[in-house]
């Protein structure tokens, strides 16, 4: 060992005596430490640092030190001793933590009696977790029942974030705590579990001789959705305990107001109705409460009567403390709601205020059941839900304005008074509450959109049938714009923040306050990565969808985001569309090391999906890194690694690692090699691919790979090679060289596709040639085509071939002579070229599209599939006939109804059968000057619907402003119709 200069002089002698003996250990055991005099003076500044705990600069102080832990960790033991100052123990203990440090562990133990430590329980606390978990739990429970709060709080929050279902009987015994504060925890702690045992210990446990224990079961009963729960509640009606029938039926007030429900059978109401008139006031109150909810959604008489007399009063004793201080703490809060719901009022806990309001009303007061207008004093008590269902597909936004947590189904947000006026207001402006209920009718396939508005007691609801939302739009609009900008609200992250009140509030301000775009991106992406494990698996789809997009717009990600995000795609099960939206963001990031993470585990978790998934992670590494992985051990991440490498600009050293793995042991590899060779056009290789050629003579797959590279590489020189193959007596040997002639157009090769598309005996040979023709798509090949096309002495499957290859990416307008072939005697001939016909909208081909949807002979086998997509796309209609007659009889019918209108107004009709506003599309018809208006509309149809009503809109998108992005057919890959989509939306903007 050789250590340079003087450690860590001066007033850093313990940091120096520390390192000092840390190296002399590490020389008795074989290890060598070199520290320059530079080295020293870094991480003598960083120590320094340390002392402005937990500052941000000390944070990024501590991190550095965490990097080098063989050197640190005794130091940070060191500085654990009490003549340090609390801050600097704080830190040490936060980085023994983090490093997982087990000789910290006792260490740590010993300072928490410390009194100077006391404001610094919760890191001690946490740092004890993350170094030994099972044995923190139980420490920390101990702590969690303390007679002081200083250790019970700190306890309590770190437990939360590692208790589980193995704890259950350890916190069980926690609920016989003397300390009512203790059991709250307790309470909590099981709440989190939410198993069938956590939750009969939650019932086993009410009547506590604590009303704040008491309050927190009924709260975390009344907010659990869980149908078990309700069913236990709905039991207690047969409970001879009054006092415990209460407790259930305040959870289930509870259940009802959170979830949306009605819970309380017939048992229920003749039980409450009894215990209307028991003389303890708390079973009396509750009774009274849960009558509100009935009263509202029952027509009995005798309910009524009783609202309008009986209950008011009732509550009004209860609300004004004149319930035993026990049951009272828990039945407040519910019976001020009841009263504030049951008037319309709201005199807060003003006793004097209630009892002259009432005095002055209660000979005329019926209970409120319907209200009109909107008020500030009304909002806190109203809701707004927005729902959009088309098929299987339901969204769901609902808007409240008091900011308490709920579960209710679909996205919920909470918005400020003012927020929520602003909603409201839109309602008077369309006249909202003078709508009848429905507009339109339902049809299967038409969206439906629902707007649902309580205030107070009042509710109304209309539905609207139609892809537009009609009446409703500027509210749906004003409501999508709010959800936007209040999007943050669904990612409350539970696991660090339990409280949920304290959690909005803060972030709220934050939002108010912050206007910056980007400012609110970076917040909502930690959120996002934060939350996500604790969110449904139905929202998680959606949250990395949200993550990916985020992370386009601004690739900023900090390290703690990277590795949690890293550790929600290692929890899928699978890879999915989920891990391929967090991959795909995490990869915008650019930092090496997550990237190389994430390679390594794609790489184990093969899959087509995968694939991709490293192919867009290489190519976000710098082209040396990539080199790397041509000798990775996954074959995968090799194959893959060569593709991406044959995308950059060649050079004599990539060649080379290229020209290398030629030898590879894998046929995946090798494989990939051969075709980076053909793109790159190496000459070093040609020898080896020959080689290769030679010993594979027998493998179809790879004669055409190395074919197609050999062409590549040499041009016309590889085409006595081709010929050989072209020659071989199995067919499967003559098409892979077929295919491999594709890649060039030179016409040497287009010239003996011709021929082998003419002469050969073999039908796959022949359609393997024609598919290379279209690939080639030269103007002389294209001449050739239509030559053998219009040749009669040919077969009619040979002039068929050539005409499908003729149709692959041509935009010319079809002439006069071809149509002519719509009269044809030939019934291939004719369904053919009504095929090539339909994406030009010649209606004429029509009636040969339909009998071609017939059963045909064998001869032309995908006849009756192209018919078919040829009718969807000219006539923009879809049936749903698996039958092939049947689908034949169905179109017939459609012709002889439509024949008589242009293929503009079978577009017309089509798109109105959807349900848009096609009124801009009046002016196309009638060929007006304000034709553009009805752009906006073809890009919304372009967004949504079947892929030929998209080319429809194309069509009509292309005739309106003159610009070609791109046709969609069946085929066209995602993310081609995506760009094309997007391409259009973009532009006409």
């Amino acid at each position: 060992m050789m250590v340079k200069n003087t450690l860590f002089c001066g007033s850093r002698l313990n940091i120096t005596t520390a390192i000092l003996f840390f190296c002399l250990l590490s020389f008795s055991m074989g290890q060598s430490f070199v520290i320059s005099k530079k080295t020293q003076k870094q991480m003598d500044e960083l120590f320094s640092h340390l002392e402005d705990w937990p500052l941000p600069k000390a944070k990024q102080a501590a991190n550095l030190l965490m990097k080098r832990p063989l050197l640190t960790v005794p130091v940070f033991l060191r500085k654990l001793d009490s003549k340090e100052s609390s801050r600097m123990r704080q830190a040490s203990v936060y980085c023994l933590g983090k490093l997982k440090a087990k000789e910290g562990f006792s260490e740590i133990l010993k300072i928490i009696s410390d009194p100077a430590m006391e404001n610094q329980l919760s890191t001690i606390f946490a740092a004890l977790a993350e170094i030994d978990e099972n044995k923190a739990y139980s420490l920390l429970l101990k702590h969690m029942q303390s007679s002081r709060i200083v250790y019970r709080n700190p306890a309590f929050e770190n437990l939360l974030l590692i208790t589980k279902e193995k704890h259950l009987p350890l916190l069980k015994k926690a609920l016989k705590s003397k300390y009512s504060a203790s059991r709250e925890y307790a309470i909590e702690l099981i709440f989190r579990l939410q198993t069938k045992e956590s939750i009969s210990v939650l019932f086993s446990q009410l009547g506590d001789n604590s009303a704040q224990v008491n309050s927190k079961i009924v709260e975390k009963l009344g907010t659990l959705d869980s149908d078990l729960v309700r069913q236990q509640l709905l039991a207690f009606s047969k409970n001879t305990d009054k006092e415990m029938q209460s407790y259930a039926l305040l959870a289930l007030v509870q259940q009802e107001d959170y979830f949306h429900l009605s819970l309380f059978n017939e048992e229920w109401i003749s039980s409450i109705l009894l215990s209307l008139r028991h003389n303890d006031y708390f079973i009396r109150g509750s009774a009274a409460t849960a009558l509100v909810n009935i009263g509202f959604s029952n027509d009995s008489p005798e309910i009524i009567e009783i609202m309008n007399t009986h209950l008011v009063p009732i509550l009004l004793h209860t609300v004004m403390g004149g319930v035993y201080y026990k049951q009272y703490l828990v039945l407040r809060e519910f019976a001020y709601k009841k009263l504030t719901q049951l008037t319309g009022k709201d005199y807060g806990y003003s006793q004097k205020n209630w009892w002259q309001w009432w005095e002055k009303n209660k000979k005329s007061f019926h209970a409120v059941r319907l209200l009109r207008g909107v008020s500030p004093e009304q909002v806190a008590q109203s809701k707004i839900t927005y729902i959009y269902e088309q098929g299987k597909e339901k969204k769901q936004i609902t808007f409240l304005a008091t900011p308490k947590k709920t579960n209710g189904s679909g996205q919920i947000f909470f918005l400020s008074q003012g927020k929520m006026i602003e909603v409201l207001n839109l309602l008077p402006q369309i006249s909202f509450f003078e709508l009848e209920k429905v507009y339109g009718l339902e049809e299967k396939g038409l969206p439906r959109f629902t707007i649902e508005v309580k205030i107070k007691s009042e509710e109304k609801t209309v539905v609207v049938y139609g892809r537009e939302g009609g009446l409703l739009r500027q509210v749906i609009d004003k409501i999508e714009a709010t959800t936007e900008e209040n999007v943050w609200q669904l990612y409350w992250d539970s696991y660090y923040f339990p409280d949920w009140d304290d959690w909005y509030a803060q972030n709220r301000a934050w939002f108010d306050k912050n206007k910056d775009p980007e400012k609110r991106d970076q917040r909502l992406k930690k959120m996002l990565v934060s939350s996500y494990s604790w969110l449904k698996p139905e929202k998680r789809k959606d949250v990395a969808r949200q993550f990916f997009l985020l992370m386009q717009k601004n690739d900023f990600l900090s390290d703690g985001s990277v590795q949690l995000a890293i550790l929600h795609i290692k929890t899928e099960l699978d890879i999915n569309e989920i891990t391929e939206y967090w991959v795909r963001g995490i990869a915008y990031s650019k930092k090496e090391y997550a990237l190389t993470s994430l390679l390594d585990f794609l790489g184990q978790k093969y899959t087509l999906r995968a694939r991709e998934l490293i192919g867009f992670l290489l190519r976000q590494v710098p082209q040396e890194t990539l080199i790397k992985y041509l000798r990775h051990t996954n074959l995968h991440l090799r194959s893959i690694a060569i593709e991406v490498l044959s995308e950059y600009s060649p050079t004599s050293s990539s060649n080379l690692y290229i020209q290398s793995v030629l030898e590879d042991s894998s046929d995946e590899v090798k494989e990939s090699a051969i075709k980076a060779c053909g793109k790159l056009r190496i000459k070093a290789t040609v020898d080896s691919l020959r080689t290769l050629l030679v010993q594979n003579h027998q493998n179809a797959k790879m004669i055409t790979l190395l074919l197609s590279s050999l062409i590549q590489i040499e041009g016309v020189e590889a085409f006595s090679t081709i010929q050989q193959y072209l020659a071989e007596p199995k067919s499967e040997i003559r098409q892979s060289a077929c295919v491999a002639l594709g890649v060039s157009s030179d016409k040497i090769f287009s010239d003996a596709l011709l021929q082998v598309l003419l002469n050969d005996t073999s039908k796959e040979v022949r359609k393997a040639a024609a598919r290379s023709l279209a690939k080639q798509n030269t103007p002389e090949v294209q001449a050739a085509l239509w030559n053998i096309f219009y040749q009669e002495k040919l077969s009619s499957p040979l002039r068929c071939l050539a005409l499908e290859a003729l149709s692959e990416g041509n935009t010319k307008k079809p002439s006069k002579k071809l149509k002519l072939l719509l009269q044809s005697e030939d019934k291939l001939i004719r369904t053919m070229v009504a095929i090539h016909l339909a994406p030009f909208w010649e209606k004429e081909a029509v009636p040969n599209l339909i009998e071609g949807l017939l059963p045909q002979k064998q001869e032309y086998p995908n006849l009756r599939l192209l018919s078919q997509q040829a009718l969807e796309r000219i006539t923009f209609t879809r049936f749903q006939e698996n039958n092939s007659t049947q689908l034949h009889k169905t179109y017939l019918q459609w012709w002889k109804k439509h024949q008589e209108l242009s293929v503009l107004e079978w577009f017309f009709h089509s798109v109105r059968k959807k349900g848009y506003d096609v009124a801009p599309l009046l002016d196309v018809l009638l060929e007006t000057e304000e034709q553009n208006q009805a752009i906006p509309l073809l890009i919304r149809v372009l967004k949504k619907e079947d892929w030929y009503l998209k080319d429809g809109s194309l069509w009509l998108l292309e005739k309106l402003s003159g610009e070609h992005f791109g046709r969609i057919t069946p085929q066209t890959p995602l993310e081609v119709r995506e760009g094309i989509i997007a391409k259009w939306t973009t532009d006409s903007r």
